[in-house]
């Protein structure tokens, strides 16, 4: 590629964001994120992003991720759909939105590439025949292509050249990162399905297999350190377009785990639960189970926003779990177990305390119906107003359901 084509967009910049960006940059890119590791998500995001791109093309191949860290940099190489002019313009800029508007997209913010600077202070990327670093945030230079970057593939360098960092103190930081990564990243992820990195001595990968696919989907997920399994996790998903915008997907998430005694798979409360919006956020739910969708997030997409296309969003939400334990029954997975995964402890579920309270009414109010889903003893189903509790094991075994309704 020419460079003048490099040239221009650096020239536009300086005219668009002025020549003092570097100073203040800092404030408001590099220091967007109280973790700086975070930097690590924004470029599974970007690589989540041209992946979709490349699978709306025709790809059916496998994708992924690949992190390699070095004393003095992080290289970084996914399989998706190579840089074109609109990528390098929007990496180079500040909230430019680049993406195609139909494409399901994680971030609109623009800025997310920008928190690779709390380490870098002139990231790299090689994609085809784009190949070019970046200074001051917005200024591009091309660099001659590595030889070492296959055909399809697009490689992210940050080398370790900030003044005021050490290169060793960076290295240990990232690599605790990439060795200690939520294995739940990948579980709303459509695209990516491994993430691998070395880490010195260590190489390892986090991997999602899906086991069946339509609603709902089962998802397994690994985490495997110098062939050892570390982690893993299996999930039953449920999804549905949202109402408030088709092109985007809600998702409820319930754990799986295994019974040893009845050797089969149920629904079991999840902890360290968190809200996704498509990776994890910081809010707390109070619930057992994920849920994801498109809300609208802060800046730095720790958190949501208390607004009102999020609060129609929840309410959305509430009504779509709901439906899903009718859903659950037809798996023959509504259980008590299961029904100890929902929210019925109206403990944190009231409008003060959260806004996810609309979940517990919704699921209060499905409980409550005609429609019989409280599990019995003889593993059959009643309603509410058909069930009663006994105390005592021998009372359980004496009397039947037909006897107590009779």
């Amino acid at each position: 590629m020419d460079s003048t084509f490099f040239d221009r967009i650096r020239e536009e910049n300086i005219k668009k964001y002025g020549t003092h960006v570097e100073v203040y940059g800092p404030v408001l890119l590099s220091n967007l994120y109280s973790d700086r590791t975070h930097f690590v998500y924004e470029l599974l995001q970007n690589a989540e992003d041209a992946c979709e791109r490349a699978r709306k093309q025709g790809s059916t191949k496998r994708f992924g991720v690949r992190f390699e860290l070095y004393p003095d940099r992080l290289e970084v190489r996914h399989n998706g759909i190579p840089f074109d002019d609109k990528d390098v313009t929007g990496i180079c800029g500040i909230v430019e939105a680049t993406k195609d508007k139909d494409i399901p997209q994680i971030g609109k913010f623009g800025i997310g590439f920008k928190s690779v600077y709390a380490y870098s202070a002139s990231p790299e990327i090689y994609s085809e025949d784009r190949c070019f670093y970046i200074q001051a945030y917005v200024r591009p230079y091309q660099k001659e292509p590595r030889k070492d970057v296959r055909p399809g593939e697009t490689l992210f360098v940050i080398p370790f050249d900030k003044k005021s960092e050490e290169p060793e103190s960076s290295s240990l930081e990232i690599g605790n990162r990439l060795r200690n990564l939520d294995l739940r990243t990948l579980l709303f992820l459509k695209n990516i399905e491994e993430i691998s990195y070395k880490v010195g001595p260590a190489e390892g990968k986090y991997s999602r297999q899906s086991e069946t696919v339509g609603d709902p989907g089962k998802v397994a997920l690994q985490h495997i350190e110098n062939g050892q399994e570390k982690l893993k996790e299996k999930w039953l998903i449920f999804d549905k377009p949202s109402n408030k915008d088709k092109n985007r997907y809600m998702e409820i998430a319930y754990q799986l785990v295994y019974d040893a005694n009845l050797e089969s798979w149920r629904i079991g409360p999840a902890k360290d639960v968190k809200l996704f919006v498509y990776f994890s956020t910081e809010k707390e739910t109070h619930l057992s189970f994920l849920i994801q969708g498109p809300f609208n997030t802060t800046p730095a997409r720790d958190n949501i926003r208390d607004d009102g296309w999020n609060r129609e969003l929840i309410d959305e939400t509430a009504t779509f779990v709901a439906n899903t334990i009718t859903k659950v029954k037809s798996l023959s997975l509504l259980d008590a177990q299961f029904l100890n995964t929902l929210p019925i402890d109206s403990e944190y579920f009231t409008s003060e305390k959260t806004m996810f309270c609309s979940i517990y009414e919704k699921v209060k109010e499905k409980l409550s119906s005609d429609e019989p889903l409280l599990p019995t003893v003889d593993h059959d189903f009643v309603t509410v107003n058909q069930a009663f509790i006994a105390r005592g094991r021998d009372l359980r075994m004496l009397l039947k359901g037909p006897q107590l309704l009779n």
